[in-house]
């Protein structure tokens, strides 16, 4: 599939989109499907700094939408923190997980909170990387609370010294695990990913017996995008970083946005044929 800046924009795209649905879709017309989704690279472009993201207003309105097609079976799965979440999806209707799986937070309750590493080891790390933000202001430090990630995307060339510095601070056996994302390493509990979020979420209403299928693009999104292929899922994978695994692929944030458009007609016009 091409890029496509916004659903619908192109007669080709559009018959493409539609055909990469009827392979996520279940067989049995009576199964219903349950949809999470990773947001950045996946929905979204990067940023220079996370808090430079925001939603499009068509992708909040086709996410709302599916979420009262799927009777509220829709979930967001990010390492931002949920503070973050809240900021990018003001009044969601759907679930959000934050923190790689830290943090399940549906529309009426906090349904899990991973414990946050030792205070004190964390209060280090934290420590040296505002130093190490202080002294090249092209580093970003991004506080979760439970976790603290350092993002090199505006100093590319900084890669293998962040990965050094990270790799020193959170050694094997310390009680953290270093997450590595797309120019940024997070120090986080290691207790949680996204792949247990996800099997969380799928023990309980309204997830509780669907065929989940997940969109992500980065080796964070590994764990779920394994948990849901081996649950009978569908498992997508976007963008260029895993674009050599065994899931279905998708080039980019256009094209997610297009397969969610299309998923929408088809659940639309599934139902039609219910009633």
């Amino acid at each position: 599939m091409q890029e496509s800046p916004t659903p619908g924009s192109a007669a080709g795209s559009v018959v493409v989109a539609a055909d990469f649905v009827s392979q996520l879709l279940p067989v049995e017309h009576g199964r219903r499907i349950a949809l999470f989704l990773d947001v950045d690279g996946t929905l979204v472009g990067f940023s220079p700094t996370p808090a430079d993201t925001t939603i499009p207003l068509h992708l909040r309105e086709s996410l709302d939408t599916l979420t009262r097609q799927l009777d509220g079976a829709v979930s967001i799965v990010s390492g931002r923190s949920m503070r973050d979440l809240d900021r990018l999806f003001p009044d969601a209707g759907f679930t959000r997980i934050g923190a790689h799986g830290g943090v399940i937070q549906t529309p009426t309750e906090l349904l899990a909170s991973a414990p946050a590493p030792d205070p004190a080891l964390l209060l280090r790390v934290r420590d040296v990387l505002q130093r190490a933000v202080a002294a090249d202001p092209r580093l970003y430090l991004e506080d979760k609370e439970v976790s603290v990630a350092l993002h090199y995307r505006r100093a590319p060339e900084r890669e293998l010294e962040v990965r050094s510095l990270i790799s020193e601070l959170a050694p094997d056996g310390s009680g953290l695990r270093i997450q590595w994302g797309a120019a940024v390493a997070e120090i986080r509990g290691d207790s949680f990913d996204k792949g247990t979020a996800i099997a969380a979420l799928l023990a309980v209403a309204p997830f509780h017996g669907r065929v989940p299928l997940y969109f992500g693009d980065d080796y964070t999104d590994v764990p779920a995008l394994r948990h849901v292929a081996s649950v009978g899922g569908k498992s997508i994978t976007v963008g260029p970083r895993l674009s050599d695994t065994i899931y279905l692929h998708l080039d980019g944030p256009g094209e997610v946005i297009s397969v969610l458009h299309a998923l929408s007609v088809a659940l639309q016009a599934r139902r039609a044929g219910e009633v």
